[in-house]
């Protein structure tokens, strides 16, 4: 996504918000990172990935971003429900339930019930396999939406669909 947003003439940064390791903490700890990022450099648009949706969400009411667009990429912003564990299990998901990071993610969490969406921002989502299989995890009805039924979760982030849209909604 990096080479071809920068191919389209697009300035590039990637916030590494978990610093390279697995994302076992809780969110507001990487969400802190994300928003001390966020105040170095003022970004115009936030692209993020699962579970960057709600870290990026958090981070901007930690600031008083510039950022105009955040465009996520099957995010579960809405909060994965307990039902789902078991059927991600079937699909390969191992979420480990007592982890921190899994907690936040959890419906009602407090965490997510803290998240408010930035008037002053303008939103999109793109869901991808998970998104048509859970649209009610994935999918925020108030968010303009693009739906890539067959494009896996981390696919999003290489199919050039979905990589032309992106750049198509940053121009715009």
């Amino acid at each position: 996504m990096k080479e071809y947003l920068r191919k389209e003439g697009f300035e590039v940064d990637v916030i590494d918000y978990s610093e390279g390791e697995p994302t076992y903490a809780n969110l507001g700890l990487y969400s802190k990172r994300v928003a001390e990022e966020i105040r170095k450099e003022p970004y115009f648009a936030i692209i993020a990935h699962s579970m960057g949706g709600p870290i990026t969400n958090s981070a901007i009411q930690m600031t008083s971003t510039k950022t105009r667009i955040v465009i996520f990429l099957e995010s579960p912003n809405l909060g994965v429900p307990l039902w789902l564990i078991p059927i991600a299990r079937i699909l390969g998901i191992h979420l480990k339930t007592n982890l921190p990071s899994v907690k936040d993610l959890m419906t009602g969490s407090y965490f997510l019930q803290k998240i408010e969406l930035n008037r002053e921002i303008s939103y999109h989502q793109i869901g991808g396999l998970y998104s048509a299989l859970f649209p009610k995890v994935f999918i925020d009805s108030h968010i303009p939406t693009l739906l890539f039924p067959t494009t896996t979760h981390s696919g999003l982030k290489r199919n050039p669909k979905v990589l032309r849209q992106i750049a198509k909604i940053l121009k715009n």
